[in-house]
């Protein structure tokens, strides 16, 4: 199996630690970013270069502040000589009314779920051409499809997030570079744990299989459209919700 390299964004959470799982159980090396370094995270990234023989570089940065993600972008550029794949998973989420919304939590929100992700691509892109054989897949969310109350802000950035990626899909495809989205429903993280008991218990009261997604599922399905089998697979934005609103 052909080595290849994988950046990661968001690797500290419970989908972008299944990832790196993933993804280092198929034979990548990984390009980890996360907001800041931790004791635990360390031990999660030496397991993982134990059980299964690949490199793990860390990077630590805050995708809120622009100027910081564009520097550590270059930086992985620089001092990466491959780079095949690019996984923007990083986010955050808001629950707010529109009206209880201020300017500043919208161009935070945008900044971390839509604009730092242009950011990391441009920059990284670059490298990515290179291989002939490159996958970019952009993290989204049902929140897009749902349009929830008090979603509009986090809602919004995703969909932004979800244009850009089919339009660049198309521009891409020259370079035989691939660009899909995957989109999930509630998934066991801590992200959700965050979120209200009793919304929680609605929206599973929605979804045919009556169950919350494994980080692992939405990693496994992220690594299918990197790899050769999904080559054929290009623009396309893929629900994994468990059947979320398909009463």
């Amino acid at each position: 199996m052909i080595k290849k390299t994988t950046v990661i964004t968001g690797s500290n959470g419970g989908i972008g630690r299944a990832l790196i799982r993933k993804f280092a159980t198929e034979n990548n090396d990984i390009i980890a970013c996360a907001r800041q370094p931790s004791e635990d995270l360390n031990k999660f990234y030496s397991q993982i270069t134990q059980d299964h023989s690949v490199s793990i570089k860390p990077y630590y940065f805050n995708l809120s502040n622009e100027n910081e993600t564009i520097e550590k972008a270059k930086l992985i550029v620089e001092e990466n000589e491959q780079i095949d794949t690019l996984i923007n998973n990083a986010g955050i989420l808001e629950n707010a009314l529109f009206q209880m919304s201020s300017i500043k939590t919208i161009k935070e929100v945008f900044q971390v779920n839509f604009f730092s992700v242009i950011s990391l691509t441009q920059i990284i892109l670059k490298k990515i051409q290179k291989s002939k054989s490159g996958s970019i897949i952009n993290i989204s969310s049902s929140s897009v499809k749902e349009k929830n109350l008090g979603r509009s802000t986090y809602a919004s950035s995703k969909s932004a997030l979800e244009t850009i990626s089919i339009i660049l899909s198309k521009e891409l495809s020259r370079y035989n570079t691939r660009v899909n989205v995957v989109s999930p429903g509630m998934v066991k993280t801590n992200m959700s744990k965050n979120t209200k008991q009793s919304a929680q218990d609605k929206v599973l009261s929605r979804i045919s299989l009556r169950r919350f997604a494994e980080p692992s599922e939405i990693a496994d399905l992220v690594y299918f459209l990197s790899s050769e089998k999904a080559s054929y697979i290009n623009g396309e934005i893929f629900n994994i919700d468990g059947g979320l609103g398909n009463e």
